[in-house]
C-alpha cells in the first residue's frame, strides 16, 4: 500500500491504469501479509512434522514474494525483459526450494519407515529369543554411530519403545557396546550384578538409574561389506532385566585360571544370523 500510494504522488495523483494495477496489487499485498504468521509458524513446524506442511508455505512464499514484485515493478515502471527476468528467476528460486522440501521430507520419512520396520522386526527377534529361552525376556535394540564417539538407538522392541532408555546417547568405551566399539570387536557379553557392576563399565547418573535393573547385556557388531569398502553400520544389543539371562545366554570358562564369559554357542549363532540380516537392510538404504 505505501508503494501504491508513493506511486500515485509521482504521478500527481492521478489515477490511470497502472495506478490501478498498483492499488489492486497493494490491497493484494496486505492480505498476503495476514498469513504471514501463518507462514512463518508453518516453517517453524516443519522439523517436527516432517516437512508436511512446508509445500503449503512455499506456495504461500512464492505468492508474497510475486506481490512484492509486482507492486514494486509497476511503480518502477520496469521494462518487459526485466519483467521476465524477474518472474523467471522467483519462479526458479520457489522451484529449488520446493524440491528441496520434498527431498528432505522423502529423506525423514524414509528413516521414520525404516524405523519402523526394524522395530517390528526386533519384536519378532526378541520372540523367538523368549521361545528359546523361556523367563530370560529378551529386550533388543540396534544402535547407530551419529559421531567418531556416540550411538544412539536406531530402532527397538516395543517394551523399550515407551522408556528412556530409547532416547539414551552411548559414548565410546562405556556399557557393553560401547567397550565393544572401542577395542572394534564383533560380539561381547556382560554379566551385571548391581552398581558395583554397572560402574566398572561406566555407567553414571542416567544411563545407570535407567538400566540399573539389567542383569544381561549381548553386544554385537553390525558390519556391512568386505575389504577396504567393509563398513560399521552399528550394533545389534540384546539385554535383559531377568535373573534367567546370565544362565542361558551366557557360559563361563576358566582361562589360564580365570573365569571369563562368553556368549554361549547357540545364541551366538542366533545373533550373527540376526546380524547378516540387519546389514543386509542397513547396507541397502
Amino acid at each position: 500500500m505505501a508503494l501504491a500510494a508513493w506511486s500515485a504522488r509521482q504521478s500527481a495523483w492521478s489515477l490511470g491504469p497502472e495506478e490501478v494495477v498498483v492499488l489492486a496489487l497493494g490491497a493484494a499485498l496486505l492480505v498476503m501479509s495476514a498469513v504471514l504468521s501463518d507462514l512463518f509458524r508453518d516453517v517453524r513446524r516443519w522439523l517436527s512434522d516432517r516437512g508436511q506442511r512446508a509445500h503449503r508455505a512455499s506456495a504461500v512464499l512464492i505468492a508474497l514474494v510475486t506481490s512484492i514484485t509486482a507492486s514494486y515493478g509497476v511503480s518502477q515502471h520496469w521494462p518487459l525483459w526485466f519483467w521476465v527476468n524477474a518472474i523467471a528467476w522467483t519462479v526458479l528460486g520457489w522451484w529449488f526450494f520446493d524440491r528441496w522440501v520434498e527431498r528432505e521430507v522423502l529423506a525423514r520419512e524414509r528413516l521414520a519407515r525404516k524405523r519402523r520396520d526394524m522395530s517390528r522386526l526386533l519384536d519378532k527377534v526378541a520372540a523367538c529369543l523368549e521361545q528359546d529361552y523361556p523367563g530370560t525376556l529378551p529386550s533388543v535394540n540396534l544402535m547407530v554411530p551419529t559421531s567418531h564417539d556416540t550411538l544412539e538407538v536406531h530402532s527397538c522392541t516395543d517394551d523399550m519403545l515407551w522408556s528412556g532408555m530409547a532416547g539414551t546417547a552411548w559414548r565410546k568405551g562405556v556399557g557393553c557396546v560401547g567397550r565393544l566399539w572401542q577395542a572394534n570387536g564383533d560380539i561381547a557379553c556382560a554379566i551385571l550384578r548391581g552398581s558395583e557392576s554397572h560402574a566398572d563399565y561406566g555407567l553414571t547418573g542416567r544411563e545407570a538409574m535407567l538400566h540399573k535393573d539389567v542383569t544381561c547385556v549381548l553386544s554385537v557388531a553390525v558390519r556391512y561389506g568386505v575389504g577396504e569398502e567393509q563398513e560399521l553400520l552399528g550394533f545389534l544389543n540384546v539385554h535383559s532385566a531377568s535373573p534367567e539371562a546370565p544362565g542361558q545366554w551366557i557360559v563361563v570358562r576358566e582361562v589360564e585360571g580365570e573365569a571369563v564369559a562368553d556368549v554361549a554357542p547357540q545364541m551366538k549363532d542366533f545373533l550373527i544370523q540376526t546380524v547378516m540380516w540387519i546389514a543386509k537392510e542397513l547396507g541397502s538404504q
